[in-house]
Formats: structure tokens, C-alpha cells, sequence
């Protein structure tokens, strides 16, 4: 078998941000490679990678920070493809009445090809996607992720083509609506 680049087919991001700043990111990648190869990951500041799933069994890992870095392999010698899932929470800032929040994703060594991202976002909100890398879509493909999470508040899709060498980013502002006026904010917290 030739050896061919390894890449990232497909990824797909599910996240859940919470009111109270709290956040968890499940990411599911896709990958095409030949023989055994290491994929290197950059987290972002403040970023915690808590689980790592290969071919949907846990693995042992270790950070170095902001780095991880794994060897694989094919699960079986004429395959050339595997997921990686990785999970992180973070702490972020708490949703005020309004505001700007930004959405950064780990970098990869391998290049993406098609990444879709599922935001779940606290519906008290109206928000404007302002800048980065995706692009808002009406849905993306289901998945099924190993680590389950119910995910509460409303999903906005989105899907970016072809990242290369950066950290993927989505950046939002949100306001409460004029009409709700800030006691609709009490009542959800």
C-alpha cells in the first residue's frame, strides 16, 4: 500500500456552553492514513482535555501543555482510517447581558478538510456570528459520539472547508432581546 498524507477527513464539534461559563467540547475526528503516525494537538489556553477515545475505546494519555500528541495506527493493516475523539471542558467567562464570545478549537498537525460544528448555546440569547472560520448552515450530519452528553439550550450548525496550520474559531456577540429586559435573565439562572 502506498503511503499517502495523513488528514482529517471530517470533524465534527459538538459544544455545550452553559450561562454560568462552563463549557464541554466533544470532537470527533475522522482520519485517513496509511502505516503508523503521530498527530500532534495544540490545545488552546485554558483548554482540559479530559477524555480520549481511539476507535471508540479509551486510551491513557498525557499532556504536556498546551501539547498532546498520539501514535496510531490503522485498526487493521489494508484499513486506512480510525477516529480520534477528544473531549475538553473549560471555564469561561459567565454570559452577561451582552457580550462577545469566542469559540477556539484545537489545532491539529494533520490538515481538516470538512469541519462541522454544533453549538448549543442558552436560548435567553439572540446572537450574531462576527467572525472566524465557519460559516452558519441549517444542519450538519448526525454523529455518534463515544462520550455521551445531553446538550440543553438551542443548536446552531455551522461548517468551515479546509483548515490548515491554525486553530479553527468561531466568534459571536450576543444580547439579551430588548423586549425580555434583564429580569428574563434572572429567571433562566
Amino acid at each position: 500500500m502506498q503511503c499517502k498524507e495523513p488528514r482529517v477527513q471530517r470533524a465534527h464539534a459538538s459544544v455545550l456552553a452553559a450561562l454560568g461559563g462552563y463549557r464541554i467540547t466533544r470532537l470527533l475526528f475522522d482520519l485517513d492514513f496509511t502505516d503508523e503516525q503521530r498527530i500532534d494537538i495544540t490545545l488552546k489556553p485554558g483548554q482540559t482535555l479530559q477524555k480520549v477515545y481511539w476507535n471508540q475505546v479509551a486510551i491513557p494519555f498525557e499532556v504536556d501543555r498546551p501539547d498532546v500528541a498520539f501514535l496510531l495506527r490503522p485498526c487493521r493493516s489494508r484499513y486506512t482510517a480510525g477516529k480520534l475523539e477528544l473531549v475538553l471542558v473549560e471555564a469561561s467567562k459567565d454570559f452577561q447581558l451582552n457580550g462577545s464570545y469566542a469559540f477556539l478549537f484545537p489545532k491539529l498537525s494533520w490538515p481538516i478538510g470538512e469541519f462541522f460544528l454544533d453549538l448549543y448555546l442558552p436560548e435567553t440569547f439572540e446572537y450574531n456570528w462576527v467572525a472566524g472560520d465557519f460559516d452558519p448552515i441549517d444542519w450538519t450530519p448526525r454523529v455518534q459520539f463515544t462520550h455521551g452528553l445531553e446538550m440543553s439550550g438551542r443548536c446552531y450548525c455551522f461548517d468551515a472547508l479546509d483548515i490548515t496550520d491554525m486553530h479553527a474559531c468561531l466568534i459571536a456577540d450576543y444580547e439579551l432581546p430588548y423586549e425580555l429586559g434583564a429580569s428574563a435573565l434572572l429567571r433562566v439562572a
